[in-house]
Formats: C-alpha cells, structure tokens, sequence
C-alpha cells in the first residue's frame, strides 16, 4: 500500500533521455552520468527515495553497460548506515543491483557502515569531506577472498569522500592480486 501512494505522489516517469558517454573520471572514481542532468537526478532520487522499479532497472541497464567492459568478479555497493536503512526500507544500491546483468557478482556484508552521519546533500562541502571518515569497516575475512577485479560501486559521488572512506576500509584487506575499480553512477 505504501508504494501506491509513493507512486502517486511521485510517478515514475519513462526511461530518461540521456546520451551516454565513455566513463569519466572524478578522484580516482569512474563515473557514467551527469548529475546535473535534470533526468539522471530523477532517476537516482527516485531510486534512492521512493524505491521506484523502472528508476533502478534504467539506472541497472547504464550501469551494465559500463560492467560489460570492466568484466567485474566482484561488485561491493557502497552500504547505507542501519539507521538510514531503517528509514527507507532498503538498500538503493542493492536496489539496482538486482536489475543488473551483473547481479551474481554483488558481494554482501564486505563492507558495514558502523556510524551513522547526516545526510551528505544535508552538510557543507567541508562537513562531507570529514564526517564519512572511518565510517566504513571491512569484513576481513570476505574481503580477503575477493581475487580479480572488485568494482566498488556509489551512485553519486560529489567530493570524493564516501567513496574514499570506504575505499580506505577494504583496499588493505584485498589480496594482493586484486585490482580495486572504484565506479559511480554519475557526478
């Protein structure tokens, strides 16, 4: 009942229009859209916010065409703090995840978000880059399977700072073989 009035007060739309370019690079993180394209924003808070199926199955279709080139053995979805899943219901990320051609690949419970920070669109560019500090911690022993090339995967990245707290959390952890690919659905 709860998705029929979130899909009344935020209807989907259709799949958006976008032209999309060869991955971009924003810190070291790999990224498929622009944010400021009023469609792809929709899209993510749509998916993000209100759980809508078509938003993440569009956002699943750009991201596997990325994947198809970067031929994953691990996908690790940036993971929300329990606080924030309780609030929504679900993991957004996982949420596209699903919709993916790559879905077989998505490892859970590698990384946990062990404190709870505000809201990054909530802060100022300062208070982004240092709250997401050591929020992250690594399962060790999952990481320490994961042979090939992990894609650590965020839908946006703004300053950098969520996707580098986490990366500093399970780099070390990887075995030394590994080749770590940090990736975002747009910027």
């Amino acid at each position: 009942q709860w998705r029929l009035l979130l899909n009344l007060l935020w209807p989907e739309k259709t799949a958006p229009q976008v032209n999309q370019t060869k991955p971009l690079v924003y810190k070291n993180t790999r990224y498929i859209l622009g944010y400021k394209n009023p469609d792809v924003k929709a899209a993510i808070r749509n998916n993000k916010f209100h759980h809508h199926k078509q938003s993440a199955i569009w956002l699943a279709a750009q991201l596997d065409t990325q994947l198809d080139q970067l031929k994953p053995d691990h996908i690790i979805a940036i993971p929300s703090s329990k606080t924030r899943m309780q609030e929504r219901g679900y993991q957004h990320l996982l949420h596209i995840l699903q919709h993916s051609n790559y879905r077989d690949t998505v490892r859970l419970a590698v990384l946990e978000k062990h404190q709870h920070t505000k809201p990054q669109s909530h802060v100022d560019r300062t208070q982004r880059l240092n709250q997401q500090s050591g929020t992250y911690r690594c399962n060790t022993p999952k990481a320490s399977t994961l042979n090939g090339r992990v894609i650590l995967l965020d839908d946006v990245i703004t300053t950098g700072a969520t996707m580098a707290a986490a990366q500093n959390s399970l780099k070390p952890h990887l075995p030394s073989g590994s080749k770590l690919v940090c990736l975002s659905l747009a910027h």
